[in-house]
């Protein structure tokens, strides 16, 4: 929810999915997001897994991906670009470091 609620106030609309199944149905079903906020832990697969998924999607093979953890090991880092994903944030975050983020993805 908050970071629902962050993204809303940078301009973007938000859809919530609280399982990977979930999140895939939407990508496949539900017109084109433009940003896609990842969680490296969630149910169905972990996000690495998820990023490779949505990946195959040729609608979302240049779509930019923010993998959320809050493991900072570098080997996560890596896993997590290696399977596409276009930056990795490390919780705790604060509102003003996700708007970082999305500011440099939108420039």
């Amino acid at each position: 929810m908050v970071i629902s609620q962050c993204v809303i106030q940078y301009g973007f609309q938000a859809t919530d999915a609280h399982e990977t199944s979930e999140a895939l149905n939407y990508l496949q079903n539900f017109g084109q997001f433009d940003l896609l906020l990842v969680d490296m832990k969630m149910p169905g697969m972990n996000g690495v897994e998820f990023i490779r998924e949505v990946r195959k999607m040729s609608k979302y093979r240049t779509t930019p991906i923010i993998m959320i953890s809050s493991e900072s090991s570098a080997d996560d880092i890596n896993s997590a670009l290696e399977a596409g994903a276009d930056d990795y944030l490390v919780k705790p975050f604060s509102k003003d470091s996700l708007l970082t983020k999305l500011e440099m993805l939108d420039s």
